[in-house]
């Protein structure tokens, strides 16, 4: 890892700018063509984003296969979420990468906080179910189960959020 820092801007007088420590971000035409909009984007998904999906994954990674096949999920779970102005390093990028590739049982028990055989006793599963699926291909409804459970703890640290904004403002 080489400690870059990628920044974004863009105002009603700055086109939206991209760079990476100082120097502006190589879109990476070569990478699926130069069919896009023609500058980078954030904050929704499309073309825009997508572009500046890619450059920022190749960037980091290296890898032009990693950054076409997470490009989309790149995204979904980071530069549709981005504001005006924001700033990630490539530690942020690879951090993302590595929970995403991680395997989904993996994933889930490290973000709940748990070990393999709570979470088997959560879905009334043996462990060694459990295991053989942290290692080889997880039935489709087992992983459909697991993804929503790692949702439902995201959707339940946004109510939090909520909440704390809702007493803030009611004060």
């Amino acid at each position: 890892m080489s400690n870059k820092i990628y920044k974004g801007i863009k105002t009603n007088e700055i086109k939206p700018t991209v760079t990476c420590n100082g120097e502006l971000l190589d879109p990476h035409y070569e990478i699926e063509g130069k069919s896009w909009p023609g500058t980078f984007e954030w904050g929704y998904g499309g073309g825009g984003p997508r572009r500046l999906a890619i450059a920022i994954l190749f960037d980091a990674t290296g890898n032009e296969n990693t950054a076409i096949n997470y490009a989309q999920p790149f995204v979904e779970d980071v530069i549709s979420k981005l504001g005006n102005e924001w700033e990630l390093s490539d530690f942020d990028v690879m951090l993302w990468h590595d929970n995403r590739t991680m395997n989904i049982v993996k994933r889930v028990c490290k973000e709940l906080g748990i070990t393999q055989k709570e979470l088997g006793d959560m879905l009334d599963v043996q462990q060694s179910t459990l295991s053989g699926w942290a290692t080889n291909k997880i039935p489709k409804m087992a992983q459909l189960a697991l993804e929503l459970l790692l949702e439902n703890k995201s959707l339940k640290s946004d109510i939090e959020i909520i909440k704390k904004a809702h007493e803030i403002l009611h004060r």
